[in-house]
């Protein structure tokens, strides 16, 4: 005996009408889309720009630090001033203990 479903099948235009491109549904879907892609983007360009920020921030402290006490006192800074920036920074530079290259 064949299966024989109660109700007919609906028409397969019927069944995919949310996913068609001219849907209601479908443009707000897209836009949705488009949304969360702008923020993303977004995010991730103000990361990228604070990651930049911290780096040059991070490269000009090290500079300060392999300066000379007399160059330092040149421009008004003393060796104190350039640890504590290095500490804030979350920069530790040990020069008593230097590291060795391999």
């Amino acid at each position: 005996m064949l299966y024989k479903p109660e109700h007919p099948p609906a028409p397969l235009h019927d069944l995919f009408a949310a996913r068609m491109p001219g849907s209601d549904i479908e443009r707000l879907r897209l836009r949705a889309r488009v949304s969360f892609l702008r923020q993303l983007g977004a995010q991730v360009a103000n990361l990228f720009s604070l990651w930049r920020a911290s780096r040059a921030k991070r490269k000009s402290l090290i500079h300060l630090s392999e300066l000379e006490d007399w160059q330092l006192d040149d421009i008004g800074l003393t060796r104190a001033d350039v640890q504590e920036a290095l500490a804030d920074a979350g920069i530790y530079r040990d020069t008593a203990h230097p590291i060795q290259p391999h």
